[in-house]
């Protein structure tokens, strides 16, 4: 016997264990939808509709990894399968014994394993890796893919794109695997289990006293505005280059000076303060008076702001004649000015919102005060480098 009741977030939480056998709980919106809750704890959701004439219990996925609004989601899509003709179960099969492809592990794992931690930009840093590094395997059935393969594309890949690259596809790839077998009961080896990876060296480039004349020069000659302001407001606050591409005006004090990033687009999961520099605030006062839409970095695309900045930041080194030059450099040249104006490590970890656990308390202590004060220091001595040799300097 099943119990009626409406699911919520909250109702599944509070379901108890039996003390023996299963419990199912019925869901009133969504026809079909059952929470089934085992003696050992486990919650999983199950779609009860007749498959080929047959009564069929579907899995959906497990509780708290998808959430009852998924679950009412994948249930409503499953039974338009079923309608088309389609037998989950007979596919489930097919995957246990191998049959599914790469690309549709990504997606299982995308959807039921990182959305559903709310980890919104770390499944666009996956996607891209997925594109980028694995894409020739999208179509392949991971039963089909060898260990003499994975290490193969490791080594070209480190190559191609180089080692921490190289080391995160590979770590990718294993996760996958992991996710295949984990959760999709998918019956195979691993084979990108235990492939040695390379040796990172950490990347130490950062604009010095003689390149930001040079950098800033080409910021102020970006024909487009919004990649101009992109640029600087990336320098002077350190943020990483999703945050700032996803930066609202919602989030903005500029009484205050203060960017709070809020906890789902944080590395963290936590909410970070980043404090706004006098060189920041006034490209954000200019942009407030014709902003249009929530974003301070608006674009025509579907997520509505910038996304990927790959042409003007191309053009920028090209003007530059800074060839090596990362986007990603820019966040480490405020700590190296940082440190170079006397900011204690401390404080430049503050400031970036570093995530070393060893340093988590003593950044916890830290007032933004003198946060600010260092960063500040910082990009008045950036800026008064850059104008140094020359006129430069961003319009």
């Amino acid at each position: 016997m099943s119990k009626r009741i409406n699911l919520t977030q909250a109702v599944v939480a509070k379901l108890d264990p039996p003390k023996n056998g299963r419990d199912n709980y019925r869901d009133t919106k969504a026809r079909g939808l059952v929470v089934t809750v085992t003696s050992n704890g486990t919650k999983s959701y199950y779609l009860y509709r007749r498959v080929k004439g047959r009564p069929s219990r579907i899995l959906l996925g497990h509780y708290p990894a998808m959430s009852v609004e998924l679950a009412r989601e994948r249930a409503v899509t499953t039974y338009a399968e079923i309608i088309g003709g389609a037998d989950p179960n007979d596919e489930k099969r097919r995957q246990r014994q191998g049959g599914i492809v790469l690309g549709d592990v990504f997606e299982h794992f995308i959807l039921n394993r990182v959305y559903a931690r709310g980890s919104a930009t770390t499944a666009t840093t996956h996607r891209s890796r997925f594109d980028t590094c694995l894409a020739e395997w999208r179509d392949r059935r991971i039963d089909s893919i060898r260990r003499d393969e994975v290490i193969a594309l490791h080594v070209r890949l480190g190559r191609e794109r180089g080692n921490t690259t190289s080391n995160r596809a590979v770590q990718l790839l294993r996760s996958l695997f992991n996710y295949a077998i984990d959760r999709l009961g998918v019956e195979v080896m691993n084979p990108a289990a235990r492939v040695e990876l390379f040796r990172e060296t950490p990347r130490e480039r950062f604009l010095n006293a003689n390149e930001l004349p040079k950098f800033f020069k080409a910021v102020a000659d970006e024909p487009d505005e919004t990649f101009r302001d992109f640029f600087m407001v990336a320098l002077f606050t350190g943020a990483r280059r999703s945050n700032v591409q996803a930066m609202r005006w919602a989030d903005v004090d500029l009484d205050s000076k203060t960017w709070t990033i809020p906890a789902e687009q944080f590395k963290t999961r936590k909410p970070m303060n980043v404090v706004l520099s006098a060189e920041v605030v006034r490209v954000l006062k200019r942009r407030r008076k014709y902003a249009i839409g929530e974003y301070v970095f608006p674009s025509h695309g579907r997520r509505g702001h910038l996304v990927e900045p790959k042409g003007a930041w191309e053009r920028l080194r090209q003007r530059s004649g800074l060839a090596d030059l990362r986007i990603h450099d820019l966040r480490r040249t405020l700590g190296s000015w940082q440190a170079a104006t006397g900011a204690s490590l401390p404080i430049i970890g503050k400031s970036l919102g570093h995530t070393q656990a060893s340093t988590t308390q003593i950044y916890a202590r830290l007032d933004l005060d003198a946060v600010r004060e260092s960063v500040a220091t910082a990009t008045a001595a950036m800026t008064e480098a850059g104008m140094a040799k020359g006129k430069g300097g961003a319009k």
